[in-house]
């Protein structure tokens, strides 16, 4: 049996359960921004840079403030208590500020470990 003929790591690897992402080419961000705040370590402001990077390959406007943006992503950490209560209280103000936007005029995504420690509520 040649080495070729065994199973590769891919043949271990689950199957992705996420749909493969949109391309660029078809628009879905056209006309659209996206402003993204970083709570916590170094290693989510790297984070946030990537999310940054994809959003705009995928059309979407970089925002420099909430103002002027139609998507806000807050990149959170949940490793203090207190830096949670911090996205809770954020997530309360941005409820009020799409009170305020005409329907469908601001989405709000919570993304990092806050996020992931939350998945259980899906």
């Amino acid at each position: 049996m040649c080495i070729r003929d065994r199973p590769g790591l891919r043949d271990f690897m689950p199957k992705p359960k996420f749909p493969a992402p949109l391309p660029a080419s078809e628009g879905h961000g056209v006309g659209r921004s996206v402003f993204v705040e970083t709570y916590g370590c170094q290693m989510n402001n790297a984070d946030s840079e990537i999310v940054r990077s994809v959003m705009h390959s995928a059309g979407y406007g970089l925002a420099t403030s909430l103002d002027d943006a139609d998507i806000v992503l807050l990149n959170t950490c949940a490793i203090r208590e207190g830096a949670e209560r911090k996205i809770w209280n954020r997530l309360d103000a941005l409820r009020g500020e799409r009170r305020t936007r005409s329907k469908g005029g601001l989405t709000v995504g919570v993304l990092g470990c806050m996020a992931v420690s939350y998945t259980h509520l899906t």
